[in-house]
């Protein structure tokens, strides 16, 4: 990620770095060491509930499971713990 803000800064005044660009850039490496990516993953049974990425690594058996967003209130963390805790 640092390579790339090197040539871009998509930073304009209070405008902050997206969770898309920090999703994007975190998949790469995964991807980089043999992890399968899936952009928005949910369990079967909660198709409303998403999280941005999903990482199985097949050969260990790993899973990495992000939630990227923009905090203004701490208290906001609480309404996403479902979408992670759901997969």
């Amino acid at each position: 990620m640092a390579e790339s803000l090197w040539d871009y800064w998509p930073v304009e005044g209070r405008n902050e770095l997206s969770e898309r660009n920090i999703a994007a850039h975190l998949s790469s490496a995964l991807w980089d060491s043999s992890f399968k990516l899936f952009a928005e993953a949910h369990r079967n049974q909660h198709t409303d509930r998403r999280v941005d990425p999903l990482a199985v690594h097949p050969e260990s058996g790993s899973t990495v499971v992000v939630e990227c967003m923009r905090l203004y209130y701490a208290s906001h963390s609480l309404e996403h713990n479902d979408d992670v805790t759901s997969i």
